[in-house]
């Protein structure tokens, strides 16, 4: 399934990959890691991608996208924390 999705991750850069499993959502990738540092709900105009199963089920798209700002975002917290935790 990994693979898939970074096939639509490459066709949808600048999207957030949403998975529907059963009734739950799921995220993978650079997507988990910016739903988790910042929260689904508070990602305000992002352009989401929302599948099952592969299917696309919802296109949310936004003339004012921020996925780049927050994709950015989240990779200088990485490296501050890898950096964080070498000088520990």
């Amino acid at each position: 399934m990994k693979e898939r999705i970074d096939i639509i991750k490459n066709l949808f850069p600048d999207y957030l990959i949403v998975i529907k499993v059963k009734d739950k959502i799921k995220f993978m990738g650079i997507d988990k890691k910016i739903v988790d540092n910042f929260g689904y709900l508070n990602l305000k105009n992002v352009n989401k991608l929302i599948l099952d199963n592969l299917a696309i089920l919802k296109k949310e798209e936004y003339d004012n996208n921020l996925y780049k700002e927050y994709y950015l975002k989240t990779r200088l917290i990485d490296i501050v924390k890898e950096i964080k935790e070498e000088l520990v």
